[in-house]
Formats: structure tokens, sequence, C-alpha cells
């Protein structure tokens, strides 16, 4: 409130009550040692002067804090990037992991990366990994997705991922996998 005040700009407020809206940014993030503040808009709501007055409230905001702060827009984000994160994203959660348990989560891990890295594509790979565990068909391909959601395996999310294609640039990630190994 202090930095619209000597900025000239009215800070947020609630239409109905008058209160003071509590300002917020969408991310922040650690790239190494260093924090970065991030805000997503619609490239569109840039062309609004009461959104760039909030903005410059969040800018100072940060500044003051020594965190760079920037805004990200859909024309920043390729759209197939965006669909890669939805589609991963709904597997983060996995609710068949405890059920399934580590003996048979280890196998499928085994056997799926096996194929992957041997250039079969992904829904081949899952499908004959759901067929040597007896698992229901889909659950590997769900797996798949939990496993890139929780950075336990690595693909490239610069392409879009198409099950019927080779998992491009697909690595298990070594920290991850020895994390596991101890029981953690």
């Amino acid at each position: 409130m202090m930095i619209a005040e000597e900025i000239g700009v009215m800070h947020p407020m609630i239409r109905n009550t008058g209160e003071p809206v509590v300002m917020t940014t969408d991310f922040l993030i650690t790239v190494g040692t260093k924090n970065v503040a991030r805000t997503v808009k619609p490239a569109t709501g840039l062309e609004d002067e009461r959104t760039i007055e909030k903005f410059e409230i969040e800018r100072r905001y940060w500044e003051r804090r020594h965190i760079e702060w920037g805004i990200i827009t859909d024309l920043d984000i390729p759209d197939y990037f965006v669909r890669n994160i939805e589609w991963i994203h709904k597997e983060f959660h996995n609710e068949d992991v405890p059920d399934l348990g580590p003996f048979v989560i280890n196998q499928l891990q085994s056997i799926l990366a096996k194929h992957l890295l041997e250039g079969e594509t992904i829904a081949r790979s899952c499908l004959v990994c759901d067929e040597q565990l007896g698992l229901e068909v889909g659950t590997s391909l769900a797996l798949f997705r939990h496993f890139i959601a929780r950075k336990i395996w690595s693909v490239n999310m610069n392409e879009r991922i198409v099950p019927t294609l080779k998992g491009k640039d697909f690595q298990i990630n070594e920290s991850v996998r020895s994390i596991q190994a101890k029981g953690g």
C-alpha cells in the first residue's frame, strides 16, 4: 500500500467492501541460489492501464527485495509446452502409486525405461510393460507421466510429447535414482 501511495496510484481494493486486496505474484522461482519472481498474464492484458499500474506496484515490491521480477505472457510460452505440462501434471498425484507398492513401481520403471531407451515408442513401451506386469492397460502410461511430473524421468518438454512417438531426449535422472536406491 505504501508503494501505491508513493507512485500515486490506487492500491487494488475489493469492490463491495473497499478492503485492500492482498497482491500476489504467480511464481517465486529458485534458480541455483537466486530467486526470480514472475507474473503470468495474457498479452492482451498488457494493454490495460490499470493492469500496468498494478504491475508497477509489484515490480517495485520485488525490486526492494533485490529479486528480479518479470512478466510472462502467452506469447512467451509455446502452446505445445503448455499442453505437455497439462498432460503431465494430471498425473503428479497418481493414486495408484501407493496401491502398486515399491516392488511393482520399481519393476515398472525398469521395464519401461529399458524399452524407451531402446528407442520404442512411448505407447508401445507402456503397453508391453502393462502386459508383462499384468496391469490394467494405461497404468504404465499414467506412471510415465507421473515419473516426468515428479522429475524422476526427463523428456524434452520443448517438443510435443506424443505417445505414438519415441520419448525425445528421454533420460533417468541419476540423483533421483540414487535417492530411491537408498530408500528415500
